[in-house]
């Protein structure tokens, strides 16, 4: 289940971002704040584009093209979340010394290497036809 305020500031995003393209969409406003940040690689798909955008691959392309992005954004702040966590209980001083040096070092590698393997994937561009 998304915290209420997640589900808040994504659906202000949405609506802002609606606003911004010409037509404020209360039903992506609605849906994002009702049933949660999941629905938001349809809105992007869906959405009405600028005229500098560019929506050639289909929908089913750029479906997962916004699925896969959204999925990485939220391993990314996964990532950050647990990184911030290892680092508030090295703070705390609730681990021996050696536990505490395994846990940062394991922390930076881990998320070292999650930063590393997110670029790769988007650098790769999967679902791009080009």
């Amino acid at each position: 289940m998304w915290p209420k305020w997640v589900r808040g500031a994504v659906a202000c995003w949405v609506g802002l971002d609606s606003s911004k393209r010409g037509e404020f969409s209360l039903f992506w406003f609605l849906i994002v704040l009702i049933l949660g940040p999941f629905l938001v690689p349809l809105y992007f798909t869906l959405r009405s584009q600028n005229p500098d955008e560019k929506n050639e691959n289909g929908f089913l392309l750029n479906f997962a093209e916004n699925l896969k992005n959204f999925f990485a954004a939220l391993v990314g702040f996964a990532s950050l979340g647990v990184f911030a966590e290892n680092l508030e209980r090295i703070i705390n001083g609730d681990l021996g010394r050696v536990k505490r040096a395994e846990v940062l070092a394991g922390s930076i590698f881990s998320f070292a290497l999650l930063s590393v393997l997110l670029f790769i994937v988007k650098k790769i561009n999967v679902f791009s036809t080009k």
